[in-house]
């Protein structure tokens, strides 16, 4: 079974209490480890607007078609070419406006799935099957919710840097894709000056809330975020911020010293997460 996994880097932030509550997110390289003969290339593009409603699936987010970078298959050597900028990141995050999704197109070598013996699937993984949602609560003595961990745990601490703790960005993610073959991308996008992508209503994370009943599940796999059925030539995986799960996490922690008084009311956060093609 061939497997690549696609890591990116990314760091965020984010305010409890600050006038403009934002994230803030940077990015290292995304490098490929492994070789799947199934991959063509993966691009990489930047937003450059967006029309926001009510829901995230009433959404339009548009991107440049121009890609900031690519990485590139090579299927004679098994090497991957990297062009241009692969450093691309999430812009800043905001209490009023959540919305601050990048895009990747992964083009597939072939129109994969359109027999049983031919499928593509792509899915998520956390590095550690020992990470956690940070965000967890328990039911303390008194029947109120408390936090399940402790920020200052080492075993939740994904890495200190500059004196800073962070914790995965898995906490914190989502992910939204789609799949075409290669017509109906063409019908998609060929007669527009931007890919415009919307009624994304098909979030996938490794955190999910239950508003109703304010609780939190987690999962250390997603798979899959897209499997063929009928044929896959291309995918595109917009990721963002889970809002939900930002504002839970700081829900769980509100009042906490750790935050509030050594973390001066901000949360770190590194990926700890790959994409896997197979």
């Amino acid at each position: 079974m061939a497997i690549f996994s696609l890591m990116a880097c990314f760091t965020a932030t984010y305010a409890w209490f600050a006038a403009q509550r934002k994230a803030d997110n940077g990015a290292d390289a995304f490098k490929v480890e492994g070789y799947s003969e199934k991959l063509k290339q993966i691009t990489f593009h930047e937003m450059v607007s967006k029309s926001v409603g009510n829901t995230y699936a009433e959404s339009t987010f548009r991107f440049n078609k121009e890609a900031t970078g690519k990485i590139e298959y090579n299927p004679n050597t098994k090497q991957y070419t990297k062009t241009g900028n692969t450093n691309i990141a999430l812009d800043n995050y905001d209490a009023l406006e959540h919305e601050q999704p990048l895009l990747l197109i992964i083009e597939l070598s072939d129109e994969y799935g359109s027999n049983s013996n031919d499928g593509v699937v792509i899915a998520a993984s956390t590095q550690s099957d020992d990470q956690v949602f940070i965000g967890e609560r328990v039911i303390d003595e008194d029947n109120e919710q408390s936090p399940a961990y402790s920020l200052d745990d080492p075993d939740h601490v994904l890495d200190v840097i500059d004196g800073k703790t962070y914790y995965g960005f898995s906490n914190a993610v989502g992910f939204y894709a789609n799949s075409y073959t290669e017509d109906s991308f063409d019908d998609a996008f060929s007669s527009t000056s931007t890919y415009n992508l919307t009624n994304l209503n098909n979030r996938k994370s490794f955190v999910n809330i239950n508003n109703y009943d304010d609780s939190s599940t987690f999962t250390n796999h997603i798979s899959p975020i897209i499997s063929a059925t009928g044929g896959i030539k291309y995918v595109t995986i917009v990721i963002d911020y889970y809002a939900d799960a930002i504002e839970y996490i700081y829900s769980t922690f509100l009042g906490n010293t750790t935050l509030e008084d050594d973390y001066e009311g901000w949360l770190y956060f590194l990926c700890d997460w790959s994409l896997e093609v197979y």
